[in-house]
């Protein structure tokens, strides 16, 4: 319930078991972003590295805080 509705997990179960395979630096992230409108559907789930894509969520968006490690 909690998991589906604010994570999105169907869109995650559906993408085939080797584009879910990922490392402990990557992530399953949308491409383009949805915010940059993008859909929220599993063809646009990439595996990206983590790092990158924090970044990339943050900087355009200012309601998102990005703490520099």
């Amino acid at each position: 319930m909690y998991v589906e509705t604010y994570f999105g997990r169907a869109l995650f179960n559906e993408v085939s078991p080797e584009r879910r395979n990922v490392w402990f630096d990557q992530c399953l992230g949308f491409d383009p972003l949805p915010a940059d409108g993008g859909e929220e559907a599993s063809k646009n789930l990439r595996t990206c590295r983590l790092h990158d894509y924090l970044i990339a969520v943050s900087q355009a968006r200012p309601t998102v805080d990005f703490i520099e490690v």
